[in-house]
């Protein structure tokens, strides 16, 4: 009997793993619904950058600096005002968009699982112009993942 329930509470675990994209139940803390806890900022061996396209759009980009391969992501543009997720993302290849906090499109994250080393998707400022702080969730397994990485603008 004891077997049976250990099973089943690994394989309950293994579904919250999320291996379509996060869930909008992970924009607030940004952390992923996996058994295991957040690495040190510090030593991840991502980096996330934000470049401006125009005064009205940025890509962000998550990148292996070593080679290692991630399988999942979080990117979002938190307002500095009130720690929300603000503004839209495009849908690219390798990407979707989620809404948080009630903002259509406001998050961006993986379709698959598949090993990645990079990421771009393009951020589309919110009307307000309001300052934000780029910041990604990277998963490189299901203990071993990184939250709220902050981007270097560029």
């Amino acid at each position: 009997m004891l077997k049976i329930v250990v099973l089943c509470a690994f394989l309950a675990i293994g579904a919250l793993a999320s291996p379509s994209g996060a869930p909008t139940t992970a924009c607030d803390s940004m952390t992923p619904l996996h058994n295991g806890s957040p690495q040190p900022n510090p030593e991840s061996p991502y980096t996330v950058t934000a470049t401006a396209i125009d005064t009205q759009r940025y890509e962000v980009a998550i990148n292996s600096a070593d080679g290692t391969p991630f399988k999942g992501f979080l990117i979002q543009a938190r307002s500095t005002l009130n720690d929300e997720a603000v503004g839209s993302f495009d849908v690219a290849d390798n990407s979707k968009s989620i809404d948080c906090f009630t903002t259509v499109g406001s998050a961006s994250t993986h379709i698959d699982n598949s090993n990645k080393t990079s990421v771009s998707v393009i951020w589309n400022a919110p009307a307000s112009g309001e300052d934000v702080q780029f910041v990604a969730s990277v998963v490189q397994s299901t203990l071993i993942f990184w939250v709220k990485l902050p981007a270097t603008v560029a």
